[in-house]
């Protein structure tokens, strides 16, 4: 997702919480032909200080999530948001929050 993308998801939003993630989503009405559905993990600086440990971060939240995105019949913008406390969890811990969120949302 681009940063126009981002101010708009933002703006209309319904956001799901988890316990070390929330989701960010977005359902826009596109016409047929440009439905797509678009992803986002995000890990802010003041959650993991070190760039190291926040791209680890964001490719377990993008590798858990992958499944749920690719299943998406309906077109959807969404960003995966990470808490405090979240780089400390296993990949197991990760996948088990973010398959919670997204069934929240009912994928």
């Amino acid at each position: 997702m681009n940063k126009h993308d981002f101010e708009f998801v933002l703006k209309n939003k319904k956001v799901f919480h988890g316990d070390h993630f929330y989701l960010v989503l977005h359902k826009p009405e596109l016409p047929k032909g440009l439905e797509k559905v678009k992803f986002s993990a995000v890990v802010s600086s003041k959650i993991l200080k070190k760039a190291v440990d926040r791209n680890k971060l964001r490719r377990r939240m993008n590798e858990a999530s992958g499944d749920y995105v690719k299943s998406m019949k309906n077109p959807a913008y969404m960003a995966l948001f990470a808490k405090t406390g979240s780089g400390q969890l296993k990949f197991s811990e990760i996948r088990t929050e973010v398959s919670s969120l997204f069934a929240k949302i009912s994928v």
